[in-house]
């Protein structure tokens, strides 16, 4: 069932062609676009609950630079991207860099902290993908991640 469902939000969420990265994608679209990655430890992105059962359920860890900003992707045994992180930057990426062609729909507003946090849920049901950005001015913070797609 959970392959399904996988299967089912790739084919919704990257029908049409993107020119980002984004939630969703695989391994080697990213990779063929933005060159080769340098592996990380998955516990440097995650907490270290979902560290292990990530590591555990074969998933991967990368850092890109999209846009002079380091973003971290993690993989699952599929090589399917289910969590993309920025993390401690002086600016936000665009939302679409991580959510890919969901951010061009209206978000459901889950969460709003005025200068500080904004949870943003983007589609509905198992193929939402929540995106959230924190953090302080000057050291700033988002994730996007795919429950549906987590290992």
């Amino acid at each position: 069932m959970k392959k399904i469902l996988a299967v089912s939000v790739f084919c919704i969420l990257f029908a049409a062609q993107s020119s980002f990265a984004a939630v969703g994608e695989t391994y080697n679209q990213m990779a063929q676009r933005y060159g080769a990655p340098r592996q990380v430890s998955i516990k440097a992105v995650a907490g270290a609950k979902d560290a292990a059962r990530y590591t555990a359920a074969g998933a991967k860890g990368y850092s890109f630079n999209i846009n002079n900003l380091t973003v971290y992707a993690l993989f699952n045994a599929n090589n399917v991207c289910f969590r993309m992180l920025a993390l401690h930057n002086r600016a936000l990426p665009e939302t679409s860099v991580l959510v890919g062609p969901a951010a061009n729909t209206t978000p459901k507003v889950l969460l709003r902290i005025p200068r500080r946090a904004i949870v943003l849920q983007y589609g509905s049901g198992a193929n939402a993908i929540i995106y959230r950005s924190f953090g302080l001015p000057g050291n700033l913070s988002a994730e996007a991640t795919n429950k549906s797609l987590e290992p």
